[in-house]
């Protein structure tokens, strides 16, 4: 008598079972980053198309890295289509979420993967890529398989950790191309920043990691003191510059000259007595640190700036 009360049971739950919503398939199933494609999903006992109902699709992974369709459009009870931008969200499986107001929230496991795209977006050049602190400067970025847009869209900015120097002005030129100038805080941290640039087509931020240096002035740009005069001038210059020093005549010193990553590129001997020459340098356009030594003390430091289109 038990056996034959369970049976209806099982086959009731059977019966409940056959005519449950779920997802059947999906096609395509994979995709590689950077990629728009159109994926047909089909159901099974769903109503996808039938009157007023909503459906929402999406993609998860983890339950936290999410991909919404750029649209969904039901094509009958248990057929819809819909069209997503993979852009460079995270590699591997992903489940296929369907929620529909109706059927309920429906879920097909596993059934999409993302591969790696072919030319991801990246920034190839930063020029210059470094930076005293307090220094204001302009710094020209380019891209490759970019979409940098004018206006407020497009933003740059540098990070170190949790810190970040946002740009204060932005000029963007092409798809690939921009200017943006920077402040550069009197105590930002010294060393390696990534720079990141928003970029439109993704909607995500295209990163150049340790892309620029921000260093700590050698000892400071300092005045000279009092007792010393010694002057450089044009500056701006396009590499050749007048030397003009007046320092006691019982003194000797050396005047040098470092690129923006601290690396000496040439060494001058100061004479006691007042004294003016010319000197011809063979440096790149750019910025770089003078420094006056007297005695091995050094007295002074400042900047500047060779630029071949000073007259």
């Amino acid at each position: 008598m038990r056996n034959i009360l369970l049976l209806p049971a099982f086959c009731i739950l059977g019966i409940c079972s056959s005519y449950a919503q779920s997802l059947l398939s999906l096609t395509p199933s994979s995709a590689s980053q950077g990629q728009t494609l159109t994926v047909n999903i089909t159901g099974q006992n769903t109503s996808f198309g039938q009157g007023t109902s909503t459906t929402n699709v999406w993609f998860e992974q983890g339950g936290t890295t999410i991909i919404f369709p750029n649209y969904s459009s039901p094509v009958d009870s248990t057929n819809m289509v819909a069209e997503f931008t993979f852009c460079y969200s995270n590699l591997g499986l992903y489940d296929l979420v369907v929620d529909h107001s109706s059927d309920g929230y429906m879920i097909l496991p596993n059934s999409f993967t993302l591969n790696p795209g072919p030319n991801p977006p990246e920034l190839v050049i930063v020029a210059p890529d470094s930076a005293y602190r307090g220094e204001v400067l302009s710094v020209s970025i380019t891209g490759q398989k970019t979409n940098f847009i004018q206006g407020t869209v497009t933003s740059v900015w540098l990070s170190q950790g949790t810190s970040t120097i946002v740009r204060d002005s932005i000029n963007v030129t092409t798809s690939s191309d921009l200017v943006a100038s920077f402040t550069i805080p009197t105590n930002a941290a010294y060393g390696l920043w990534d720079v990141n640039v928003f970029d439109d087509s993704c909607n995500t931020a295209v990163i150049l990691t340790d892309g620029f240096t921000i260093y700590d002035t050698i000892v400071g740009i300092q005045s000279l003191q009092p007792e010393y005069n010694v002057r450089i001038f044009p500056n701006p210059s396009s590499g050749q510059i007048n030397l003009h020093t007046t320092i006691p005549s019982w003194q000797t010193g050396e005047f040098l000259l470092y690129n923006i990553a601290g690396v000496e590129v040439g060494r001058y001997p100061l004479l006691g007595g007042t004294h003016q020459s010319t000197i011809a340098l063979n440096l790149k356009d750019g910025l770089y640190i003078q420094q006056t030594r007297i005695n091995g003390e050094i007295v002074a430091t400042e900047k500047l700036v060779i630029s071949n289109s000073v007259k």
